[in-house]
């Protein structure tokens, strides 16, 4: 977030989602931790961008995937991201749920 409030209305910015979960192991995290890690992160995001002043919303970064993004637009993403993570999961359980039935004689 702070790079939005840096001193140049533009900067370049990206990330390589996969290489930074495969990098820090998700798969093996505690899901309690990450749901406090979470919490904290998104507190301590509010808390940042709360108070910015109206001319940093129209900053831009150049985003790896989604290309020049205002904070308008990185609020928007960040909104939903959560929720997206939560339906990707919910297919991925259902289509395992669907895959092995027959293996929990649900049939």
């Amino acid at each position: 977030t702070t790079i939005w409030a840096a001193a140049s209305s533009t900067c370049r910015w990206c990330c390589a989602e996969n290489a930074w979960s495969g990098d820090l192991r998700y798969h093996e995290q505690s899901a309690l931790d990450a749901l406090d890690l979470l919490k904290g992160l998104r507190l301590t995001s509010y808390q940042l961008i709360k108070d910015l002043p109206e001319a940093v919303w129209s900053n831009t970064v150049r985003h790896i995937e989604n290309a020049v993004m205002t904070m308008d637009d990185w609020l928007d993403i960040y909104e939903r991201h959560i929720p997206d993570h939560i339906a990707q999961m919910q297919a991925i359980c259902d289509d395992w749920v669907r895959t092995t039935a027959w293996q929990r004689n649900d049939l």
